[in-house]
């Protein structure tokens, strides 16, 4: 994806605060629904009911469609989004709570609320992870799109992981290399190995927390094991390679 349509997209999704997302119904008949919604890079988010249609519907097939758009005088104005992706429920509570509370900031004018905002509990939000972006601008002609594809979970877990794998990887060595080098011929090895495990072990965690907000992996248990899968399989790969050149 261009960087100059990523940034139209993301403000246009910055300029608006609501959507009209469609869900698929039990007798296949698309649902179109008028939400509010947040979004955090080119994910967003939204709420409903927990027993709403829509939740109903989300619980079948997670696949929907939504539009983003306004009705400007001028015709050449006229800019929007379509998007087509997929909607999983947030589980994580200290996301949910994160959520709700970004979107009274969709309303600076109204602050504070008249109405209280809903707690997790009573209500149900989803993240939506566009796969694909129409970007309509009639500035650039008459019905002019841009048509992108977005990276869905399966890259951003991929991506996220091998970037934890090298960054983790290259420390490690470094931090070998100096312990063979220095520090091994003096204690023990089993020694200057106990003394080199808690240092590693302290910046896989931070690498890993860095990882997850800078590529926005999911708060789902299971995109989050899998980054680390991704990156201890790429490790195991090339610790294999090293001992092949080195000591083979």
């Amino acid at each position: 994806m261009q960087q100059s349509i990523k940034q139209k997209i993301l403000s246009l999704l910055d300029q608006h605060r609501i959507m009209t997302i469609a869900t698929l119904r039990p007798d296949g008949w698309p649902q179109a629904t008028t939400v509010g919604y947040v979004s955090d890079g080119l994910t967003l988010y939204f709420l409903c009911g927990l027993d709403s249609q829509k939740a109903r519907n989300l619980a079948r097939d997670d696949r929907v469609s939504l539009t983003i758009n306004d009705d400007p005088s001028d015709i050449l104005q006229i800019t929007g989004l379509s998007m087509a992706g997929h909607a999983r429920p947030v589980e994580d509570r200290a996301e949910a709570a994160r959520i709700l509370a970004l979107m009274p900031l969709k309303y600076p004018d109204c602050l504070p609320l008249p109405i209280p905002m809903p707690t997790p509990d009573q209500v149900r939000i989803f993240c939506v992870t566009p796969s694909v972006i129409s970007v309509l601008d009639y500035s650039k002609g008459f019905g002019h799109t841009d048509l992108v594809t977005a990276e869905g979970p399966m890259g951003v877990t991929i991506r996220s992981g091998a970037v934890y794998f090298a960054i983790v990887f290259l420390v490690g060595f470094a931090l070998g290399a100096l312990r063979t080098l220095v520090m091994a011929p003096r204690p023990s090895d089993t020694l200057a190995v106990l003394l080199e495990a808690p240092v590693i072990l302290t910046v896989g965690w931070f690498v890993a927390t860095w990882c997850i907000g800078r590529f926005k992996v999911p708060a789902a248990t299971l995109e989050r094991l899998a980054m680390g899968g991704v990156a201890l399989a790429l490790l195991m790969v090339a610790e294999l390679d090293v001992s092949l050149i080195f000591f083979h």
